[in-house]
């Protein structure tokens, strides 16, 4: 998911500027978005629909606009960043994501520790190394820390058993 945000940073008529030092500043914007939506699950308010339908329309006009997903990021985060309450900013979140395709909402519940993150980090690497039995050991070892791995097209998720 971190790669599939890096890309939608750029416009799609624009080559994609890639670097190793672009390349982590999206997995670190990636991970700062994970961090703010494990918060905001954390909060139970009521949900402005004004808020929900004025952040939606200001969406809109920046998809409609050539498409310009570059600048509907950034509405994203001036939303996170915004006074407006958590509940509302998930039902914001849930239909920015459905252009985004960032499976924003489907982050862990939980904060995972940083050891479990490194081990899923490996375990990616293997498996895009088509290293299958390091893969497999990295994903016994979560298993025994409690934790399974889901994988998919787009890459792998962690659930806590």
């Amino acid at each position: 998911m971190e790669f599939r945000y890096y890309l939608l940073q750029t416009h799609y008529r624009k080559k994609v500027p890639f670097s190793k030092e672009n390349l982590g500043h999206a997995k670190n914007a990636f991970k700062k978005l994970k961090n703010k939506v494990f918060e905001l699950k954390d909060i139970k308010d009521e949900i402005e629909k004004i808020k929900v339908d004025e952040y939606i329309e200001k969406f809109r006009k920046e998809i409609n606009d050539d498409l310009n997903i570059p600048n509907a990021l950034a509405l994203m985060w001036n939303m996170l960043d915004s006074k407006i309450n958590a509940s509302t900013k998930i039902a914001i979140l849930k239909e920015f994501d459905n252009v985004f395709g960032l499976r924003i909402l489907e982050f862990e519940d939980e904060k995972i520790p940083i050891e479990i993150l490194n081990l899923k980090e490996k375990r990616d690497t293997a498996r895009r190394g088509k290293d299958w039995k390091k893969a497999d050991e990295l994903r016994d070892i979560l298993l025994e820390k409690g934790y399974e791995v889901r994988d998919d097209k787009d890459g792998s998720l962690l659930k806590k058993l």
